[in-house]
């Protein structure tokens, strides 16, 4: 472990999860990627709808290959739809 990164779910993703927010253990070189699938295999709601979910960094989307580093507070963001 070379860190952790604060985790804060947003509307269907908080429900699925069963929670608002939560601390994860964080490896060196991790992906937003790879964290997404880690966070969907640790709270298996997540999984249903993990290829729409979005990550956002620090306050920005960031793009799947960003990295992630400690102390970062990571939101993740469920499909929304509009019009």
């Amino acid at each position: 472990m070379v860190g952790k990164v604060k985790v804060l779910y947003f509307a269907q993703a908080r429900d699925l999860a069963g929670r608002t927010a939560e601390y994860v253990a964080l490896e060196d070189g991790t992906t937003a990627r790879a964290f997404l699938s880690s966070i969907s295999k640790s709270h298996k709601g997540l999984a249903a709808i993990a290829e729409s979910l979005r990550l956002a960094v620090n306050e920005e989307i960031v793009p799947s290959d960003s990295p992630l580093r400690d102390g970062d507070v990571v939101a993740v963001l469920p499909p929304v739809a509009g019009g």
